[in-house]
């Protein structure tokens, strides 16, 4: 009866944060790489990292969040092109990712996934 709960409370927050980012962040439908933009691989590190505690991983997730967002202000007000030249700010927007990579390989020894990870649920 857990299982199942967690299930349909996981999938429940999937589509809510679909909806977010659909009509939240954007304001409508739209399709391609831009609309995401990797952003689900930074989730699997925050996890990951979280050593699979979800109030861990909200912080991790708010930690990301504030990331993309001083990233975002950061090129949006052109100081990164007058300190750091034209073009830079792609790296801005790569510099998430670097730390997850650098954190991920850092971190991979001591986390250790639950010991029912990849068992398929049987109903007694």
């Amino acid at each position: 009866m857990i299982r199942h709960t967690s299930v349909i409370i996981g999938n429940a927050l999937a589509g809510l944060g679909g909806a977010s980012l659909v009509i939240g962040y954007l304001g409508n439908y739209a399709t391609g790489d831009s609309f995401v933009s990797g952003r689900g691989w930074i989730a699997i590190v925050v996890v990951v990292l979280a050593g699979w505690s979800p109030f861990i991983a909200i912080l991790g997730s708010w930690v990301f969040g504030l990331g993309y967002a001083i990233a975002s202000v950061f090129i949006g007000t052109g100081a990164v092109t007058a300190l750091l030249g034209p073009g830079s700010g792609y790296f801005m927007l790569a510099v998430p990712y670097i730390f997850a990579i650098i954190a991920i390989l850092l971190y991979r020894k001591r986390t250790k996934p639950p010991s029912s990870l990849t068992i398929p649920y049987k109903r007694k």
